[in-house]
C-alpha cells in the first residue's frame, strides 16, 4: 500500500558561510507511489532550484529524492527556509526548516585542519645531484601555498608542488614539493627549509634538511607508541597481547624494552623483532601476551624503552579505555545497480559501521560463513560521528566476484567490539 515520506534537511559538507552563496536542500525518502510536491517557502527563484527526478530503491521498492537550493548569502541570514512536502496518496504534508547553518554542522573531521611538513633527502643516485622530498599532509582544505628557503632566504629556489589529493579517510588532503640541488651547495652546510602556508587555518608550518655533520645528528627522534589489543583477539576466542612499537631507530643494536604490571610488577614478553625501513631507520615490536580478565579489570601495563641514544628512557602506559560502552550498528549495503549492470567482473559490498564506542573495534567479512581472504577487503579507521558526539564510525568496502553475487553466495559482514561481548 501507499507508504509516506521521511524528510530531512541537507546542508553542504564544506563552510560555505564564508563564500557569496549558501546551498541548503530537503531529502525525501522511503515513500510510494511515486508522486510528490516539494515547495520552498520563502519561494526562490527557478535559477537557484533545483528537484532532482525521483529514484527508485530496488531493495525496499520505494521511492527518493531531494530538492537543492542556493540563495545568495545574504538572503540565508535573513530569511527562514521552510520546504513543505506533500505526498496526496497518504495524506502526508510536512513542513522543514532550513537546515543549521553549514558551518555549524561540519563534523570535527571535515573542520579546517593544517598542514603537517616533513622535508627528506636523497643519497646521490645522480652525480652531483641532491634531491629534496617535502611531504605535506592532513591539512583541510586546499589549497597550501608551499615556498622553499635556503639558510632563510626565499626567492633562490623553485619548487615543484603536485596538486592536492584527498586522502583516503576522506577527511583531509595531501601533497609534495621537490626541488633538486647541486652536491656542491649541499656540501656547503647550507639549511634547506620547505615553509606551508595554510590560508584557512592562518598557520604556517615549516621542516627543515641540511648536511649532517655526524651519523646520528639527522635521525629522526626515537618514539614509542603503544597498541591496545584487537577485540577479535579479547572477544572471540583468539589470543589478546599488547604490542610496544619503537620507531625512528638508528640501529637495531643497543635496545633494551621492559614490561611491567601494575599489580603484579615486571612481566616477560616475547623476542624482539626488527624492520628495517625505506629511510634507513629500524622499527621495534615488542608482543606482551594478556589476559582478557585483567584487561577488563583496568590493569595497567607499562612499556619502558632504554636505547643508547635516548638521554633517558622513554616510558608509555596503557590500560582499556574507561567510559559508558556503546554498541555498534552495522548497515550492508549492496551492490549498486549500476555496477552490477556494467561489463566489470567485480562488484563491492559496503559494510557502515557507526555509533560505537570505545574506538578499537574488529570487521571481519565472511563467504558462505567462511572467513573471507584480508586482501579482498579495505576498512577504514574510525572517525568521531561528529562535533560532540563521543561516538565513532567506519566503513568496509569488499570486492567480490559478480558471478559468486549472481549465483546467490552469502557475504556476512561480522562485527567485534567490547560493547557487543555477552554478559557473563
Amino acid at each position: 500500500g501507499p507508504t509516506s515520506p521521511s524528510v530531512f534537511p541537507l546542508t553542504s559538507c564544506v563552510g560555505e558561510a564564508t563564500t557569496s552563496q549558501v546551498t541548503f536542500g530537503c531529502l525525501v525518502k522511503d515513500y510510494t507511489p511515486e508522486s510528490v510536491t516539494v515547495q520552498w517557502c520563502p519561494s526562490v527563484s527557478t535559477s537557484g532550484l533545483r528537484t532532482y527526478p525521483s529514484m527508485l530503491q530496488t531493495s525496499s521498492g520505494l521511492y527518493s529524492l531531494s530538492s537543492q537550493v542556493t540563495v545568495p548569502a545574504s538572503s540565508w541570514e535573513s530569511n527562514t527556509y521552510r520546504c513543505t512536502v506533500g505526498h496526496q496518496p497518504t495524506s502526508f504534508s510536512l513542513s522543514r526548516p532550513k537546515p543549521l547553518k553549514p558551518a555549524t554542522l561540519l563534523p570535527e573531521s571535515f573542520k579546517p585542519q593544517p598542514p603537517m611538513v616533513q622535508v627528506y633527502h636523497s643519497c646521490t643516485t645522480k652525480p652531483s645531484t641532491i634531491h629534496l622530498l617535502c611531504l605535506i599532509s592532513g591539512f583541510n582544505p586546499p589549497p597550501v601555498t608551499v615556498e622553499w628557503l635556503v639558510d632563510g632566504v626565499s626567492g633562490k629556489l623553485q619548487g615543484s608542488t603536485a596538486p592536492a589529493k584527498m586522502d583516503a579517510g576522506g577527511q583531509t588532503f595531501s601533497t609534495h614539493s621537490n626541488v633538486s640541488i647541486s652536491q656542491k651547495d649541499w656540501m656547503e652546510d647550507k639549511t634547506y627549509t620547505c615553509r606551508v602556508s595554510h590560508q584557512r587555518t592562518k598557520t604556517t608550518v615549516e621542516d627543515n634538511a641540511h648536511k649532517c655533520k655526524d651519523v646520528t645528528q639527522c635521525s629522526r627522534r626515537i618514539l614509542v607508541f603503544m597498541v591496545p589489543p584487537e577485540p577479535s583477539e579479547l572477544y572471540a576466542g583468539g589470543s589478546p597481547m599488547l604490542i610496544c612499537l619503537v620507531v625512528n631507530l638508528p640501529n637495531s643494536t643497543n635496545l633494551t624494552v621492559v614490561w611491567s604490571q601494575e599489580k603484579s610488577g615486571p612481566v616477560s614478553s616475547e623476542p624482539l623483532t626488527f624492520s628495517e625501513q625505506s629511510n634507513r631507520t629500524f622499527t621495534a615490536s615488542s608482543i606482551l601476551p594478556i589476559s582478557e580478565s585483567d584487561w577488563e579489570k583496568g590493569e595497567n601495563y607499562t612499556c619502558k624503552v632504554e636505547h643508547s641514544e635516548l638521554p633517558s628512557p622513554i616510558i608509555k602506559s596503557i590500560s582499556k579505555q574507561q567510559g559508558k560502552n556503546s554498541s555498534p550498528c552495522v548497515y550492508l549495503l549492496h551492490p549498486h545497480t549500476e555496477e552490477l549492470s556494467n561489463n566489470g567482473d567485480s562488484v563491492s559490498l559496503t559494510c557502515m559501521v557507526r555509533g560505537f564506542y570505545p574506538e578499537h573495534i574488529s570487521v571481519k567479512w565472511m563467504e558462505n560463513k567462511i572467513s573471507s581472504d584480508s586482501d579482498k577487503s579495505v576498512t577504514t579507521s574510525p572517525m568521531k560521528e561528529g562535533d560532540g558526539d563521543s561516538t565513532y564510525f567506519l566503513y568496509s568496502k569488499m570486492t567480490i566476484n559478480k558471478a559468486s553475487w549472481n549465483n546467490g553466495t552469502i557475504y556476512t559482514c561480522m562485527v567485534i567490539h567490547e560493547a557487543l561481548k555477552p554478559n557473563k
